[in-house]
């Protein structure tokens, strides 16, 4: 194009000649091919020129220069029509981004709820950083779309009716801000309720993101270990032979070998704390059953007193103890040195018991030791075997005759055995009501074991004891072999009495034949003054506990050919996180009423029909006189503006 075409958008704000006529864009382009038009302070006429004057100017207004032909004008209807859900588009995708921003959030919070803090690949990248830049990007999303809407506000404010332009200007700087948006409360209050909803939306969005990081709350949880961790395992013993724990002497006697001798007797004069340590952190083993020598205590030695439980276990023993001994444990010491007892009495009379020069009490116990398979639950803290009983029940003998029949000597050497229940093998969970439905397996794997009858705690203990054949897989059965069951018959521990030599000055023991045993580990049951229930349960306990360790080191599993392990989980302390759903109440409440926005702003352009939907844009006001600007959209102002150019127009020093 080869002429230029000028026009004078805005006037100086003070005028020499007051009310100077305005040029209109019908004016300009009536000019068409004019060559010059100016606008003068003096006498202010629009001017079209070629040139830029270069002298020093002030400010004046805006210079629109045409550079290529306007679009046609002759179907203004048609063409301004707009489509009010078009032009929102580009919010309604935003909206709908952040609707899936939100949807993502919740379904980490859903995924990482109560697990353990994620660290992706070792990338560096934690939930809290994930979180806080999608939660980010919802709020400047929802922020974006509510200022567009004021925007808009903005825009019906003033074509409905003249305005101050202070209103104009405060709804302008709303639509860019917070604290604008604020400063707008007033006005919205009284005259524009979505102007309100979208300051409420502008503002609840600066604790999107406080609130999203508040949601995630971090506390120190026990996990088990990976797969490339090697699990824990406990060694444990379904049979014992005589070859694990005895010897043969020249002689032919069958004794138990030295190093099980030497660790009974370690036992009891030094208490064993555990039957093994584990170098872990914490670990546990589900509860199952293994052979063992198990210990009761703290119970009188007359029947009359004893429980049938009591008795009925001390019917399958090994070694029972019966202690009779002074103790101070229930005597008090004054503070002026004097000690009393429960019996009141002085001590210079004959009949008080005294004990250690000093007035004293009594403790008397009985302790029996059996082998039993113990049903238990494991566990590893700080590298120490920890042992939960869950139940035992004693090995019992493999003979039908009664313990006192005369014809129970042909059966001395039968094994003694016990059925665990429950007890799981390849994934099948046996107990008293299906055990015997593995007869099914063959009889290669299963074994017929006469156990105990359900209620054999509470039988009479004048009767015989009652058994009951079972057939259970071989993992769930434990053996003990009557040889070596003989083995614990004949040791230092059987036929020995102790008592206190007034003359020696200590305590003596003594064997069956009245022999003088030196040094029994026996001795180290009594404490002195300090004797109590409390520490012969400690002894005893650490005899049985030490007798376990070396049954399930030396025994095999149900197959004799192979060792018997139980697998356990490793336990770490790790980072876990917890989700409080309830701090993501403001987020999806700022993302609802921002959809109520958009949707009420769509529907009243929709109804209104209204053609004057520019939101942010600034070109209205610089096409303030281009012919149809009331009906054009944002698109049809996007074609015109793409063939003008603009400058400041600049006002010469006079």
């Amino acid at each position: 194009m080869s002429d230029e075409t000028t026009q004078i958008l805005l006037r100086p704000k003070f005028s020499t000649v007051p009310d100077s006529p305005t040029i209109s864009q019908q004016d300009i382009s009536s000019l068409g091919n004019t060559e010059r038009a100016s606008i003068d302070q003096r006498q202010p006429v629009c001017r079209l020129e070629n040139g830029v004057d270069s002298n020093p100017e002030l400010l004046e207004g805006l210079l629109i220069r045409e550079t290529v032909d306007p679009p046609g004008m002759n179907q203004h209807d048609s063409q301004y029509q707009q489509n009010v859900v078009i032009t929102w588009i580009l919010e309604i995708l935003t909206l709908v981004f952040a609707a899936g921003l939100l949807i993502a959030i919740c379904i980490l919070f859903t995924i990482y709820s109560d697990q353990t803090q994620p660290d992706w690949g070792n990338s560096g990248i934690t939930l809290n950083a994930l979180i806080a830049t999608l939660a980010m990007i919802f709020r400047a999303s929802l922020a974006y779309v509510s200022f567009e809407v004021v925007s808009q506000i903005k825009w019906e404010w003033i074509t409905s009716e003249f305005r101050p332009l202070g209103e104009f200007e405060r709804l302008d700087a709303a639509s860019r801000g917070i604290y604008a948006s604020l400063q707008l409360l007033p006005l919205a209050i009284l005259h524009q309720p979505r102007a309100l909803v979208a300051i409420l939306v502008t503002v609840s969005s600066l604790g999107i993101g406080p609130f999203m990081q508040q949601t995630i709350q971090t506390y120190q949880c026990l996990r088990t270990t990976g797969p490339d961790v090697q699990a824990p395992t406990i060694t444990t013993a379904n049979a014992i032979e005589f070859s694990e724990l005895g010897m043969v002497l020249r002689s032919a006697q069958r004794v138990l070998s030295t190093e099980i001798r030497t660790a009974m007797q370690d036992a009891i004069l030094n208490l064993d704390e555990g039957p093994m340590r584990i170098v872990l952190g914490r670990s546990s083993v589900s509860a199952f059953g293994y052979m063992q020598m198990r210990g009761v205590g703290n119970l009188t030695w007359t029947r009359e007193v004893a429980s049938p439980e009591f008795i009925n276990r001390a019917c399958w023993s090994v070694y029972n103890f019966t202690v009779l001994a002074a103790s101070r444990n229930h005597c008090n010491v004054l503070p002026d040195g004097n000690v009393t007892c429960p019996q009141p009495c002085p001590i210079d009379d004959g009949s008080c018991p005294v004990a250690f020069y000093e007035p004293s009490d009594y403790v008397a116990a009985v302790c029996t030791v059996y082998p039993c398979l113990k049903h238990y639950s494991a566990t590893v803290d700080a590298g120490k075997l920890v042992e939960r009983i869950v139940h035992d029940i004693p090995l019992r003998l493999q003979s039908p005759e009664p313990l006192w029949s005369a014809n129970l000597r042909q059966h001395l050497w039968s094994d003694f055995k016990a059925v665990q229940q429950p007890c799981w093998v390849n994934g099948t969970l046996y107990t008293a009501s299906n055990m015997s439905s593995s007869k099914s397996l063959g009889e290669n794997v299963t074994e017929i074991v006469q156990f105990h009858v359900d209620d054999w705690m509470n039988e009479s203990i004048e009767g015989p004891a009652h058994y009951t054949d079972i057939t259970a897989p071989r993992e769930c059965v434990g053996t003990m072999s009557g040889y070596a069951m003989s083995l614990f018959y004949d040791n230092p521990f059987n036929n020995v009495t102790c008592s206190y030599d007034t003359r020696m000055e200590s305590l003596q023991c003594r064997g069956n034949l009245d022999q003088n045993i030196d040094q029994s580990s026996l001795v180290a049951l009594m404490r002195g003054p300090n004797t109590s229930m409390e520490t012969l349960q400690e002894n005893i306990d650490s005899l049985t506990t030490r007798l376990t360790t070396e049954i399930r080191k030396r025994g095999k599993g149900a197959y004799s050919s192979q060792k018997a392990f139980v697998n356990g989980d490793e336990w770490e302390t790790r980072v876990c996180v917890r989700i409080l759903w309830q701090w993501i109440t403001l987020p999806a409440i700022t993302f609802a009423l921002c959809t109520l926005l958009l949707l009420w702003t769509i529907i009243k352009d929709a109804v209104s029909r209204n053609g004057t939907i520019w939101k942010s844009s600034p070109i209205p006001l610089i096409l303030r006189d281009y012919p149809g600007l009331e009906r054009m959209g944002l698109n049809r102002m996007g074609q015109i503006v793409k063939g003008l150019e603009i400058k400041p127009e600049k006002q010469k020093e006079v």
